[in-house]
Order: structure tokens, then C-alpha cells, then sequence
């Protein structure tokens, strides 16, 4: 795979209330009492007026989310006013998957105030804790990063510290550029790293890499291995997004 341009891995937090990510979370951490819980969401479709996203709420500490839980996220989710479709996916250890449909014409997503140079790549996951959201986006310039952040601001979001899995994150963090999209892969928040371990990751992308020739084992790794993750590929395949490609 040919490297393309290098994009600078900009990342913004942000708190949005009446956005259904942070809205849920604040409703985990206060109503569930689950203080482990968080959400990651991968936007994986866009209209004029509404957007896509596979949704993973996920226990930073591998704790299970019970049935209980699952249909209160579920009667949650139904009952805000940006969601229209909500599609129960799948379950796994410690995290559970939906598929939402939204409808923003009114209460623009902040993914749509983002200059139309910035990328926003389908398996980059945006995590949210307790009301705050982590957006990274792929910038052609680090000045494109600073006024993002300058245009975010002047409508009045409050651009704030996130409490990541791995420690608390600055308000903004602009990093060095990576060959885009090649380089998402090293992201903590692309799409197989929230799931796979790295063993097996090791083993998958060997697999990938042999193509062709090794397609029976990768089938029988996947359904011995990782069962639960064929209906979230599913999921992005029928939506029309690769995600192996990039995982190379």
C-alpha cells in the first residue's frame, strides 16, 4: 500500500450537551452508577440531514454491562430527540454495540461544523465520558487545527480536559502527521484496537498480509477466535466502509 499525503491527528474535547453520546454518558455515570462505562462512536455514514454511528459502550474495566442495562441504554437511546433508528448489533465481554440513525437538521453534531478539508475517518473512533467528547480529525495544516478549535469556541462550546482511558488528555492535543490513512492504525481509538488483543492483532494482520493464500485461516480464525466481532464487520459492510484495509 502506497503511503498518501501526511495529515496532522488533531484531537478536541468538547462538552455537548443535547448531543446523544454526551447526554447517555452523563446518564451511565449519574443514573447507572456505572463509572466504567464509555462510549466510543464510529460515524460511519453522512446525508444532508442525518448521520450514522456505531455506537460502543464499553467498560474500561471488562466489567459486564447486564440485560438490565443493555434495554435502559436502549428505552435512553429511543427516547432522544436526535435518534430516529436504533439497531442492537451485538453483545461481548465487558461492551455492547448499537447502530443509530440521527437526525441533526436542527442540532447540528459538531462533525458538521469541521471545515471541509478536515477528515473525519470512519474507523477512528470519538470516545465520551461523562458528558465530554474526544473528537480527532485529520488536519492538512497545523493552522487548519487552530482555527477549527478558534470557529469551535466562537459559537460558545466549551472545549475542556478528558478523562481517557489511559489518563487525563489536555483540552487539545495536535501530534505529528502520519501517512494518511495508513498511519490510524496506531490510534488507541481505531476501530480492531478497542476489541482485539494483541496477540491477536499479530496474528490477524499476518494472516492479512499472506492475502489470498491464507483467506480459509483467517475464516476459521475469525470463527473460532473472534465470533462475536462477525456481526459488527457485517455491520460496516453492509454501510459500505472497509476497515481491514487500513489495518495493513
Amino acid at each position: 500500500m502506497t503511503p498518501h499525503e501526511p495529515m496532522f491527528p488533531g484531537t478536541f474535547n468538547v462538552f455537548h450537551k443535547g448531543d446523544c453520546a454526551s447526554d447517555l454518558s452523563l446518564f451511565l455515570f449519574n443514573d447507572l452508577k456505572r463509572e466504567d462505562l464509555e462510549i466510543v462512536g464510529f460515524i460511519k455514514e453522512q446525508t444532508v440531514d442525518a448521520y450514522g454511528v456505531l455506537m460502543v459502550v464499553l467498560s474500561r474495566e471488562q466489567k459486564e454491562i447486564t440485560k438490565s442495562e443493555r434495554s435502559k441504554i436502549m428505552l435512553f437511546l429511543l427516547a432522544h430527540d436526535v435518534i430516529r433508528v436504533v439497531e442492537h448489533v451485538n453483545n461481548l465481554k465487558g461492551a455492547t454495540v448499537f447502530y443509530l440513525t440521527m437526525m441533526d437538521s436542527s442540532h447540528r453534531a459538531i462533525i458538521r461544523l469541521l471545515p471541509q478539508t478536515i477528515r473525519v475517518h470512519p474507523d477512528v473512533g470519538m470516545p465520551v465520558y461523562k458528558g465530554v467528547e474526544s473528537i480527532t480529525a485529520f488536519y492538512p495544516t497545523r493552522e487548519a487545527f487552530y482555527e477549527t478549535l478558534r470557529s469551535i469556541s466562537a459559537i460558545d462550546y466549551e472545549i475542556v480536559k478528558f478523562e481517557s482511558r489511559h489518563g487525563t488528555m489536555d483540552r487539545e492535543v495536535l501530534r505529528d502527521p502520519i501517512p494518511y490513512p495508513e498511519g490510524i492504525v496506531d490510534d488507541p481509538n481505531f476501530f480492531l484496537n478497542l476489541f482485539l488483543s494483541l496477540e491477536d492483532k499479530k496474528t490477524l494482520r499476518k494472516m492479512m498480509e499472506a492475502g489470498l493464500s491464507k483467506i480459509d485461516e483467517l475464516l476459521d480464525f475469525i470463527a473460532d477466535k473472534l465470533p462475536w466481532l462477525i456481526p459488527i464487520l457485517k455491520k460496516i459492510a453492509e454501510l459500505g466502509h472497509r476497515t481491514f484495509p487500513y489495518f495493513l
